[in-house]
């Protein structure tokens, strides 16, 4: 049973690979404009005939039938509506044709009423005739009926979402759906009109392809998951379309594929882009990007509830998706900072990795995250230096071969980039650096050396190996560590900050005094270890209970968390204090912290 499960893996792992290698081509349009070896008229003219009429483009732009379509045509095709007059006259009327509603042969009703489905039983648009139930309609389009049935009913009877815009312009009030040859992409939702009174949300039709031929997924598969996807996209522009919001979008429909179609599974083989990119910006789209990126909407129904999806798209009428996000999390007792560090957690759990438990319930059909490096270490220390796209997080794999583990790293910057590429997405372009020292104790060195770990700003990873990231900026920065045995039991510890616990409540502060009290000549000197979060230069004063100060160290704007200081128990001058009660001050910039420590003179 195992070795079935790793040939299936393997083969399916492949299928993967192969698309991807496929999907490669399909940049090469988007990489050519900026690149400026293509003019943005000539981007998009090729992108758009690609989707309709492929054997227009020059070859080298052509797509083949090796390359996998897009999930979704609906911006692109907007993208073309609001860029129209830049287009050759010539292309404009081969496209003219495909950007209104076709007049097809056929047209029934689906079994609830609310949507009509038109199709053709001849011709290029032709959908497969095959009737064996002899109602007089093919069964492709019977089941089209029952799988739009079924989105309506999910997402506006089950999960609450409001329904599209009343069809104002096709035949009946119905939602039209037409059924017609495609090529590029499984389906496209068309914006036609702007809802009065409604500032960008707009009413729709929408095109599915006509057979799914030579797609990955056979074709009533497809046609399932194209409906949940396309639907929801309705759904969407009736609360608002922005291009901004165009990445949620698309992650949210991605996502409802596998939420209400959970056998298909087609959205497997969008993700090995997105897991080779994995270091790009979470909110970038670029036709495969964003696929992908429907992981975080199923990590965060998972760890709470599909209406906290609803809730965003219930504040995308007032407020883009990343706002809005952000907001929503926050009444659900989370930040998007703590769900982007999340994420970067679970990506890691993929593939042979994977915990589904604890992680994606599919993890295992996952690829394996592209790993920025991966170093055997034999007992020797270990430093990485490197740059990072913004918004994202970077993966690090380190194996021990003498202690038998795994060190797997997370680093996660949370700052938002402040330039963007043509299409507005973040760019990934702009990075930001930081470096990694995993030290490993020497043999003469007493396991889990706690002294050790902290006087070098280590946080202890096992009893043999201490980390710390070094980085500017550190409130844009976190970075996690999974350690794993040989047995497959794992840790995951966070190495920055330095100490999690008080993150959210004090920023700076003392964490511990020991010993105390301090009797002087007999276990001298105290260690005072402290939190400094903010970058700023401050002191640790020591003070007597009438507010004489009898010792302060000062320190610049700090480069760890995490610190220590030690004392004698002598002043200023040099000479020990009197028994008491001493007052610690440690104050950053406005902040101050307190505590108390016993001093005993024999």
């Amino acid at each position: 049973m195992k070795n079935t499960c790793k040939i299936f893996l393997f083969l399916l792992m492949l299928s993967f690979s192969n698309s991807l290698d496929a999907q490669h081509k399909f940049n090469t349009i988007k990489a050519a404009f900026e690149n400026k070896a293509l003019s943005y008229a000539q981007y998009l003219e090729y992108s758009a005939l690609n989707l309709f009429e492929p054997d227009k483009v020059p070859e080298k732009y052509r797509l083949g039938e090796d390359v996998k379509p897009v999930k979704s045509g609906t911006f692109l095709v907007q993208e073309i509506k609001n860029n129209w007059q830049v287009l050759n006259p010539d292309v404009q009327k081969i496209l003219a044709k495909y950007l209104s509603r076709y007049d097809l042969q056929y047209s029934i009703l689906s079994p609830s009423g609310r949507f009509r489905l038109h199709y053709d039983a001849t011709g290029d648009n032709a959908v497969d005739t095959s009737d064996k139930n002899r109602n007089g309609i093919p069964d492709y389009i019977d089941s089209a009926g029952l799988y739009f049935d079924y989105a309506h009913y999910l997402l506006i009877d089950s999960l609450g979402y409001n329904p599209p815009a009343r069809d104002s312009t096709g035949q009946g009030k119905e939602f039209d759906v037409y059924f017609v040859q495609i090529q590029g992409a499984y389906g496209i939702t068309y914006l036609e009109e702007l809802v009065p009174g409604r500032g960008n949300a707009y009413s729709c039709y929408m095109t599915v392809e006509n057979d799914f031929r030579g797609f990955k997924t056979p074709p009533l598969g497809s046609l399932k998951v194209t409906s949940a996807h396309e639907y929801y996209h309705a759904v969407h522009v009736n609360y608002a379309f922005r291009d901004e919001d165009i990445f949620f979008m698309e992650m949210c429909s991605t996502w409802m594929e596998d939420f209400a179609h959970a056998d298909v599974n087609d959205y497997l083989f969008y993700l090995n882009y997105f897991f080779n990119h994995i270091n790009y910006p979470f909110s970038y789209f670029n036709g495969e990007h964003e696929y992908g990126a429907a992981l975080w909407n199923h990590m965060i129904v998972k760890k709470y509830n599909p209406d906290l999806i609803r809730d965003i798209w219930t504040n995308i009428r007032n407020e883009n998706a990343m706002t809005s996000i952000q907001k929503v999390l926050t009444s659900y007792n989370t930040t998007f900072n703590d769900e982007l560090i999340s994420f970067g957690i679970w990506n890691y759990f993929t593939n042979e990795r994977n915990d589904s438990y604890n992680f994606y319930q599919e993890g295992f059909l996952y690829p394996s995250v592209r790993f920025a490096q991966t170093k055997t270490i034999d007992g020797e220390d270990f430093t990485i230096y490197k740059e990072m796209s913004k918004l994202s997080s970077i993966y690090y794999q380190i194996s021990d071969t003498t202690n038998n583990l795994d060190i797997g790293l997370i680093v996660t910057n949370l700052e938002t980039p402040t330039s963007k590429d043509f299409n507005g997405n973040y760019d990934p372009a702009e990075k930001d650096s930081f470096s990694i020292d995993l030290i490993t104790l020497t043999e003469d060195q007493p396991p889990g050396d706690e002294d050790f770990f902290l006087q070098n700003n280590l946080v202890k990873l096992t009893d043999r190996h201490g980390i710390r990231l070094n980085v500017l900026h550190q409130e844009n920065w976190r970075a996690n560590a999974v350690v794993t045995l040989e047995n497959g039991e794992y840790e995951i510890i966070q190495f920055f900050p330095m100490y999690a616990t008080n993150g959210k409540t004090k920023r700076n502060f003392i964490e511990t005094v020991y010993p105390n009290p301090l009797v002087i000549g007999e276990n001298d000197p105290v260690q005072m270890k402290y939190i400094v979060s903010d970058e700023e230069a401050g002191e640790l004063d020591i003070l007597s209970s009438d507010g004489r100060l009898m010792k302060r160290y000062r320190f610049d704007a700090p480069k760890y968390n995490y610190h220590i200081l030690q004392w004698d128990g002598r002043n200023e001058k040099g000479n020990f204090v009197s028994s008491g009660i001493y007052v610690l001050v440690l104050r950053v910039g406005n902040s101050v912290d307190i505590k108390k420590l016993a001093i005993i003179r024999k």
